[in-house]
């Protein structure tokens, strides 16, 4: 008996562990501010006499887009660093895990960017645009996000090539668009080292001297304690966006 409460405990702190180095980059596989975007390689609008062209850009990048467009991806990043379930963000995104046969908790956003359309004045609406891009991170791809009206919506006809390479899919509007990915349930890689919370430490100290009854109690307030700890400081951090 003392075996399997020993092993529950030391699972438990596994998990509470993978959660604390998973909050490191929220719905992020790793911070789009260290990465660069996917390059855009082709496009093509569905009049041939629209002149427009179209211009990506990195989240890394975004003080080189317009405050308007600048403030989206921004708030379009709040968004996804906020959640460790990208299912809150759309619940489409439930069905895409569904689709693959994993937890929606392993999906993860791999690239942040923003595209924009040059003014054109021969072409007044520049209607359907037919766009490819290509980036190593397409190996894990699961969908495209696209963000429209302080909202995500999948965009439906966004199709992997066969070698995985290239991503290609039609839109009449541009704002921010977000690349998700299957990150297989793995531990994000992080330089942050974790602690282990005294509270939870104690228990399992307490479960090898035979106190199961203290160690159990000691742990369920341990966990209590840092999911109102969580909750706590994602108010703060909301507090902060919006009032930046």
């Amino acid at each position: 008996m003392k075996k399997v409460l020993m092993f529950c405990l030391v699972m438990v702190l596994a998990f509470s562990m993978s959660l604390t180095v998973a909050a490191v980059n929220g719905g992020f596989i790793s911070s789009p501010s260290n990465e660069k975007a996917p390059v855009l390689v082709n496009y093509k609008n569905e009049s041939e006499d629209c002149t427009a062209e179209l211009v990506l850009c990195s989240y890394a990048d975004r003080a080189n887009l317009s405050d308007e467009a600048r403030a989206a991806i921004e708030e379009a990043y709040a968004q996804i660093k906020g959640t460790y379930d990208l299912s809150t963000l759309t619940v489409d995104l439930a069905k895409i895990a569904l689709e693959l046969g994993v937890p929606v908790t392993h999906l993860s956003v791999t690239d942040l960017f923003d595209i924009s359309c040059s003014e054109d004045e021969d072409h007044d609406g520049h209607g359907k645009f037919t766009i490819e891009l290509t980036d190593d991170s397409f190996q894990s791809y699961a969908c495209l996000l696209h963000y429209m009206n302080g909202e995500w919506v999948i965009v439906e006809n966004a199709k992997l090539s066969e070698s995985g390479r290239t991503l290609s899919f039609e839109v009449d509007e541009f704002s921010p668009f977000a690349i998700v990915g299957f990150n297989g349930g793995k531990v994000v890689r992080t330089e942050v080292e974790v602690e282990v919370p005294a509270a939870v430490n104690n228990a399992l100290v307490a479960v090898s001297s035979g106190s199961t009854v203290a160690a159990i109690a000691t742990t369920i307030w341990a966990l209590s304690e840092r999911k109102k700890n969580s909750a706590k400081k994602k108010e703060e951090a909301d507090q902060q966006w919006l009032t930046f």
